[in-house]
């Protein structure tokens, strides 16, 4: 998708500008390259959609997500005010309006607050497996969600303002079940893997089969050598792809942040860890990223580089040829950049070390001030207040750049988002709310990502311990 889509005074005004330019003048982003040098194709902003809905849910991290025909669920997770949730909620993102709404499922009452759980969809069947509980302590338990299809069969409690459903849980009864947290999972044939996690004091790098139609649960034996298998590893991403199991990243017991990329061969059941040419090969180490497969190529998306530092970039990973592209650059807010960075080509850096690299400033504009530009602005202030409001300004778009956003909405029909006949300069009822192209989500890790009709939808996550509860979608070519 171009740039074709933004109005055509805007584009006049982008041609000839770079790519830090470019995003400054673009009303619904606030972001900048993390690299100032690297030229930034702009055209990914378009794929991206900030989807505006009503009544959200209370701010999480580490929770559950799944879909069913065209509604989203969300259940648990933690956040930092309330500590770990035990909420369920649901959305129609096919609708004028998206609305999220609270629910209570049948034997609601045996599911405990959870986060850092694992979460799968299987003939249209969700389950949440294992987690921590809201003492701190890990549970061995998978349950169930049964998905009811009648939506006329919902009742309404005003008083609470909860939906009281047909959906039903139900508890997995299986034997010898690892306690876990922070572990990654896989769907294949009957059943599903489950790699790594924290459980009883320990980082884990077993890998276990669960099979849900013989009701069974057993360590997978290795047979390669020991010493060529992941080291033990909490919240890496786990994919499964025809007989192969994939895992990028994690945080090992060092509390080190990785970024080792290992094939399991489900058939002779050994582990093989990929080189690359160059560390431009590969994204860089993160924990809490996400990971969807889609059109057989695995998408990963944000993560936690180090304890006070999340990304917002995308790779896609292609197991044909076991090469990774950068989909997505990861991207700062504009108020964090100031200055260029100069590095050699063959320098192997990482995020990491580019931060350190790079002067944050507290003033929040993205132009570069000179010395004698800082100067010459302070002879003219004279007042703090004076300095507040230009920052004010400078932080965010005018009036002009507004009336160019352009307002889009889901197409019932096409289930696709569809530019409307109108813009900021006409009169627009805002009761119904849209999604905002080009508006992409900060960086985060702990959000959940899942398929939903050709989209990548993004929800929620953590940043700088402050959760979030906005929903992005990412449209997949």
């Amino acid at each position: 998708m171009s740039n074709s889509n933004r109005s055509i005074g805007l584009d006049k005004e982008l041609k000839g500008m770079n790519s830090a330019e470019k995003l400054s003048k673009m009303s619904t982003s606030k972001y900048t390259p993390a690299d100032p040098n690297k030229d930034f194709d702009t055209d990914v902003l378009d794929l991206w959609y900030e989807i505006r809905t009503k009544f959200n849910p209370a701010r999480r991290s580490f929770h559950c997500c799944w879909n069913f025909k065209d509604y989203i669920y969300i259940y648990g997770g933690v956040n930092i005010n309330i500590g770990k949730c035990s909420d369920f909620h649901k959305i129609n993102l096919v609708t004028e309006t998206p609305a999220w709404k609270r629910f209570v499922p049948i034997n609601v009452e045996m599911v405990p607050p959870l986060a850092y759980a694992s979460y799968l969809t299987i003939e249209d069947e969700f389950y949440i497996i294992f987690g921590q509980n809201d003492k701190m302590n890990q549970v061995n338990t998978i349950f169930k969600i049964i998905p009811s299809s009648n939506e006329e069969e919902d009742t309404y409690d005003e008083k609470e303002d909860i939906y009281f459903t047909k959906d039903k849980i139900e508890k997995v009864l299986i034997n010898d079940l690892p306690y876990l947290e922070s572990h990654s999972t896989a769907i294949y044939n009957n059943g599903f893997y489950v790699f790594g996690g924290f459980g009883k004091g320990k980082y884990s790098n077993n890998l276990y089969f669960i099979d849900l139609k013989n009701n069974t649960c057993n360590l997978v034996e290795i047979k390669s050598d020991k010493n060529k298998m992941p080291e033990p590893r909490m919240n890496s991403s786990l994919t499964s792809y025809l007989d192969k199991l994939y895992v990028f990243g994690g945080q090992n017991e060092e509390s080190k942040y990785l970024n080792d990329f290992w094939i399991f061969d489900i058939k002779s059941s050994t582990w093989e860890k990929l080189s690359f040419d160059s560390y431009k090969d590969i994204p860089n180490e993160r924990s809490g990223h996400s990971s969807v497969l889609y059109n057989n190529e695995i998408y990963i998306f944000g993560g936690k580089t180090n304890p006070v530092i999340e990304v917002n970039d995308m790779w896609k990973f292609n197991p044909s040829t076991n090469k990774f592209m950068l989909v997505q650059e990861y991207l700062l807010e504009q108020y964090e950049y100031l200055g260029n960075v100069s590095q050699s080509e063959d320098q192997k850096s990482t995020i990491k070390k580019k931060h350190q690299s790079l002067r944050l400033s507290k003033i929040p504009t993205n132009k570069l001030l000179t010395e004698s530009s800082m100067k010459k602005k302070k002879k003219n202030v004279d007042s703090s207040n004076q300095i507040y409001e230009e920052a004010l300004e400078k932080s965010f778009p005018q009036i002009v750049q507004m009336k160019k956003s352009l307002i889009f909405s889901m197409d019932i029909d096409s289930h696709l988002w569809r530019k409307l006949n109108l813009s900021l300069e006409h009169n627009f009822s805002m009761n119904n709310r849209v999604s905002v192209q080009g508006s992409i989500p900060c960086p985060r890790d702990g959000h959940s990502s899942i398929l939903y009709k050709g989209f990548l939808v993004i929800f929620g996550g953590d940043r700088n311990k402050f959760p979030n509860n906005d929903l992005f979608t990412f449209v997949l070519s």
